[in-house]
């Protein structure tokens, strides 16, 4: 590796995965805020997105040595990251089912809401698939090919998705605020 260069993604994780802690340290800096903004996207509470982001880095941290060098880290960690995220909302819903309790982010009144709230509620209300596509370009900047490879689906798929689920979060936006076009 070229010290004048900035090492790649693969190539902190291949140090990462020997043991070099500072290179972790560096992936974890150049991927928390996407992370985090993805992952509050999802939860919308930004103490549940920061307890996931641990946890996923935690998870990168602990299987290292799985990721296989044919693939490009980024979607490897937004597929970590998606994961958790699914686990988080099963968990979440199991135990709201106990309490019967809604979390009060998804309860107010639309007039009550900021736009970054109606923003989330309206997202929840897309297909699991379009939210995924719009939560990883939108929150966490991933390429439409990186995505893909997330999804495991065709870049034009992915391409779709978004443009379907944008179409219908702009028609769950007129909610908050009906007389915008």
């Amino acid at each position: 590796m070229d010290p004048t260069s900035r090492p790649s993604d693969e190539e902190l994780l291949v140090l990462a995965r020997e043991g070099d802690r500072e290179a972790f340290r560096s992936l974890h800096d150049r991927y928390r805020s996407a992370l985090i903004r993805y992952l509050f996207a999802g939860c919308g509470r930004s103490d549940a997105a920061e307890d996931l982001c641990q946890e996923v880095f935690f998870r990168v941290w602990r299987f290292a040595h799985y990721f296989r060098s044919d693939l490009e880290f980024r979607p490897w960690l937004f597929t970590i990251a998606g994961n958790e995220l699914r686990r988080h909302l099963r968990r979440w819903k199991v135990m709201a089912d106990v309490e019967t309790v809604e979390p009060a982010d998804l309860t107010r009144p639309v007039e009550a809401l900021d736009r970054s709230d109606a923003v989330l509620q309206a997202l929840a209300k897309l297909p699991l698939e379009q939210q995924e596509v719009v939560r990883m370009k939108e929150y966490g900047g991933l390429t439409f090919a990186e995505i893909a490879k997330v999804m495991d689906c065709s870049e034009n798929t992915a391409k779709s998705r978004m443009y379907y689920g944008l179409t219908k979060l702009r028609e769950h936006l007129k909610e908050f605020a009906p007389d915008a076009r």
